[in-house]
């Protein structure tokens, strides 16, 4: 197997990564900058999904993949007009998308038809709020570790 063969499969996988009946088309990024100048200009809910990072660890004899994954469920700020209640609305709107994305992954990861997946297994996931990202995004990010 070549060193990176697990890295360029996800990283396939993420490239054509869909929430079914959304209507979202996933922008991909690398940075911040990149992911500010890709959602300049967007409106309504938006799914950022970062480049993912290859981790090896362990010696020469046992080396140890984990692959880290960072997904973006977005709304731009209302500005003044914010309410609580309109703020919440959106939070609990986006951890609905946020409660697909991560379903959608732990499938995938543990089907046996999802070939790009096959052979690691979703370890741990983070789900956190995030406010006035890139440049007034607020909603959730989701951290994914296969191995």
């Amino acid at each position: 197997m070549r060193r990176l063969e697990r890295l360029m499969r996800v990283n396939e996988y993420l490239s054509g990564f869909r929430i079914p009946d959304s209507g979202i088309v996933p922008l991909v990024a690398v940075s911040q900058a990149d992911a500010t100048g890709r959602l300049t200009g967007m409106s309504g809910d938006q799914l950022l999904i970062a480049r993912p990072e290859l981790h090896q660890g362990g010696d020469s004899d046992r080396c140890r993949d984990s692959i880290s994954l960072a997904f973006f469920v977005l709304a731009k700020e209302y500005g003044p007009a914010t309410t609580p209640e309109s703020e919440d609305g959106m939070f609990r709107r986006l951890l609905d998308l946020a409660d697909r994305v991560l379903s959608r992954v732990a499938e995938d990861s543990s089907s046996p038809v999802c070939g790009l997946l096959s052979g690691l297994s979703l370890t741990s996931a983070d789900v956190v709020p995030e406010y006035s990202l890139f440049g007034g995004w607020s909603g959730w990010s989701i951290d994914i570790t296969l191995e």
